[in-house]
């Protein structure tokens, strides 16, 4: 099965997974677009899409007003409709009246710590038969899998965030102990430096006194 083959590729980015998986899709359900979209608030943003006859592209954003799937994200459940003009609850939406999307199915994708997005298929023109509860199947373990492949990768890249930062702070350290190495061997220098003059000048003040016929009092006003 396709389907297998392409969420189980090794090795495999998560971008590419979801650009064959998203294809695949949009062609066993029969409609013109498929998107994964990514809600944040009232903004919907497109995470990623197939859409070879509409100007749809990743990374745009729109009101989550103006989409169907200000509708999906307030069920649990798929939502599903195959004749828009026909159906008063959405021959009335936004969406179908700035885009004229006649037929639509999608699911909210939900991760741990919430919402996430959605999943959704929409075409400009209207199908004969509803979609099939196979159809609806097909959504809930299509946007399952993705679910759990978006909080894999989300955890993957909070790995690597974290081994470059232990990495960023080893490099650190090391530096840190070579500055104080450092900082210690001028310190030791100086104080040889400071310590030899004083040393130096009472030995040669010694030598003086000895080869010289000095009293007492005068050897000590010369060393004051």
């Amino acid at each position: 099965m396709e389907w297998i083959r392409i969420t189980t590729m090794p090795h495999a980015p998560l971008e590419h997974k979801l650009s064959k998986l998203l294809r695949l899709s949009r062609a066993f359900l029969k409609t013109d677009v498929a998107i994964l979209a990514k809600i944040r608030g009232d903004l919907y943003e497109i995470f990623a899409v197939d859409s070879p006859k509409l100007a749809i592209e990743q990374g745009q954003q729109f009101e989550l007003a103006l989409t169907y799937c200000e509708k999906t994200i307030q069920s649990p459940h798929v939502t599903s409709f195959h004749q828009a003009c026909n159906d008063s609850l959405w021959s009335c939406h936004p969406a179908y009246k700035n885009f004229k999307l006649e037929s639509y199915i999608g699911i909210p994708i939900h991760l741990e710590d919430g919402l996430f997005g959605t999943l959704g298929f929409s075409s400009t023109s209207g199908r004969t038969e509803p979609f099939t509860p196979q159809d609806h199947n097909y959504v809930q373990m299509t946007a399952r899998w993705m679910a759990q492949a978006i909080e894999e990768n989300e955890r993957e890249q909070k790995r690597k965030q974290e081994i470059v930062y232990l990495q960023q702070s080893a490099q650190k350290a090391r530096q840190e102990v070579v500055r104080i190495a450092q900082f210690q061997q001028n310190l030791l220098g100086r104080i040889k430096h400071d310590l030899s003059f004083p040393l130096q000048g009472l030995a040669s003040m010694s030598s003086e006194l000895a080869a010289s016929p000095t009293s007492i009092t005068q050897a000590r006003d010369r060393l004051r």
